[in-house]
């Protein structure tokens, strides 16, 4: 499969010449054919440490189709038969939430590292138990939460870490408008089960952000919420704010809503133009380049950073329709 982003393939090819060459490749099963798994699928291929032999589907009309897309051998509608033949050392599981304790159990049964999409389980029990399950049979388990990685998070990190932004960080803020959610047929393009989620707008998609958080500000000792719901057509909350407090004496605001649409004439347009106020006042923000949140490549990106002693009045991230501040 020809990559999408011949900048990113550019970045990954350099990336990739400084690491060690591996003789004996990875076997990849992959479980999941909806609508997320293309973007994993993608980002497998760019591993020559790895390889997947088989993709696992209930559908077996999706799966034959994700099999001939990313040039995948086998497909199967049942893990234990791919379990069976496959003998893979890796099961990446790229399933709803509901269904990720039987599955990942059955893997590591199996002694197959497994990588698993968040939420890791709807229920805390199950998630230390999955926990504890892969402490006994001796294999690695991996939750699949990103966003930390991604290479602006890495330089913001980096900025505070090296006192740019200041001595001390006061309040970290995150405005999240994604504008996908507000159609009565919101979600059903994508990720239908998202309307039957009793909890949505934290469970599935803060724990992106609150994860980002403790990676920028450590742990937090105390949160409050207040959620709603304003689309009538789906099950759980769609919009909230959610503040939190860190151990470190800093706070943060999460104000998050997927109802509201964007005020952008195209969202996926970088919002480098929307940050002429906030560079006034001296700050850094961070665009992308035609990619979307939910894509796994390598984001070409640009950031522009303001002499330390001209950084006084806040820090602004943005991305597409979303903003970040940090004041310090």
């Amino acid at each position: 499969m020809e990559s999408t982003n011949p900048d990113a393939e550019k970045q990954y090819r350099i990336y990739m010449g400084k690491r060690p060459q591996f003789e004996v490749r990875m076997r990849i099963v992959c479980v999941g054919a909806g609508y997320f798994a293309q973007y994993h699928l993608e980002a497998w291929t760019r591993l020559p440490e790895a390889k997947v032999t088989a993709i696992c589907e209930p559908d077996r009309v999706k799966a034959e189709q994700a099999c001939r897309k990313f040039n995948i051998p086998k497909a199967y509608t049942r893990l234990d038969d791919a379990l069976a033949k496959e003998k893979p050392d890796i099961v990446d599981i790229i399933t709803p939430p509901e269904t990720h304790y039987a599955l990942c159990i059955q893997a590591m049964n199996q002694g197959a590292h497994v990588i698993c999409q968040k939420p890791v389980s709807p229920d805390l029990k199950e998630a230390i138990e999955m926990v504890q399950w892969a402490e006994r049979t001796k294999v690695r388990f991996l939750v699949h939460e990103n966003f930390r990685f991604q290479p602006w998070y890495r330089k913001t990190r980096q900025l505070l870490d090296e006192g740019v932004l200041g001595k001390r960080v006061h309040t970290l803020e995150f405005r999240l408008r994604t504008g996908d959610g507000w159609a009565p047929d919101a979600y059903l393009s994508r990720q239908p089960y998202f309307r039957k989620m009793p909890r949505l707008l934290v469970y599935e998609t803060g724990i992106h952000f609150i994860d980002t958080f403790r990676f920028l500000l450590g742990e937090v000792e105390e949160v409050y919420a207040r959620l709603r719901k304003l689309n009538p057509a789906i099950a759980g909350e769609d919009c909230g704010i959610v503040t939190f407090q860190f151990g470190n004496g800093s706070q943060g605001v999460w104000d998050a809503n997927r109802f509201n649409e964007s005020n952008a004439a195209n969202p996926a347009i970088p919002l480098e133009r929307c940050g002429s106020r906030e560079k006034k006042a001296g700050c850094v923000w961070i665009t992308t380049v035609n990619c979307g949140l939910n894509c796994l490549q390598t984001r070409k990106y640009k950031l522009n950073t303001i002499p330390p002693n001209s950084i006084s009045r806040g820090t602004a991230f943005m991305l597409h329709n979303n903003t970040y501040w940090i004041a310090c």
